[in-house]
């Protein structure tokens, strides 16, 4: 197969599995991160179109702080929490959903050390009495802007642009379709946007979640997809 004499210049055959999928698709799923690195640099530098997903060991730690007003500056926060020993990568304060006010919350992401779950201990930012919390669980399934596909995101993803609003392939915010015009899914090709969830592609998506039959697999870990 010529696609696996081409990756056997860049790791070696009992690294990695391939997957034949729907629509002319290969999944390469890696079981090791440093596998998973060089099929990623090898199919961008021969501009394969794909699409992959961030690694586990460079995904932020996430925190909740609790009961911190909202009005304490960001940086504030940050000098706070590097003086316990934590590296901070982004901070955000949470609106509300339907006035959209601050609210005394805060998203806070910390790089990846070994003393990440240690901030659980912290009582006390400043002279402030807080609560750390892990972030509630995110059941929206993720959809790329790119081209439109769920699963992934577009900061991932080197797929032809496909339009959220009538299909075509551009990016969605370039799209000169008329207000009056149906729009069109890219996915299903009904006469809605393609991120309407109500989609038939979507509501299957969400019934096999539901409904879940994959087995753990250490290749499912550092997966890459792309056209054949």
């Amino acid at each position: 197969m010529a696609m696996l004499d081409d990756l056997a210049h860049v790791a070696e055959l009992d690294t990695y599995r391939t997957t034949a999928l729907a629509n002319d698709t290969v999944k390469i799923s890696a079981n090791t991160i440093d596998t998973y690195r060089s099929l990623v640099k090898h199919v961008k530098e021969e501009n394969i179109v794909h699409h992959t997903y961030q690694i586990k060991a460079d995904r932020a730690y996430r925190i909740v702080i609790r009961h911190l007003h909202h009005s304490v500056p960001l940086d504030d926060i940050k000098e706070e929490l590097q003086k316990e020993g934590h590296t901070v990568r982004n901070i955000m304060n949470i609106k509300h959903k339907q006035t959209k006010g601050p609210l005394s919350l805060f998203f806070v992401d910390f790089e990846p050390q070994a003393n990440n779950k240690a901030i659980f201990n912290l009582k006390f930012l400043g002279n402030t009495k807080i609560t750390i919390e892990e972030p509630h669980k995110n059941r929206i399934i993720v959809q790329c802007q790119r081209c439109q596909a769920y699963g992934h995101s577009k900061t991932y993803c080197t797929k032809p642009y496909q339009c959220v609003k009538c299909g075509g392939q551009h990016d969605s915010k370039d799209c000169m379709k008329p207000r009056h015009n149906p729009a069109k899914c890219a996915l299903c090709g009904e006469d809605h946007p393609a991120n309407y969830k109500g989609c038939i592609v979507y509501r299957k998506l969400v019934a096999t979640r539901s409904n879940p039959t994959r087995v753990n697999n250490p290749y499912h870990q550092h997966p890459i997809t792309y056209p054949n």
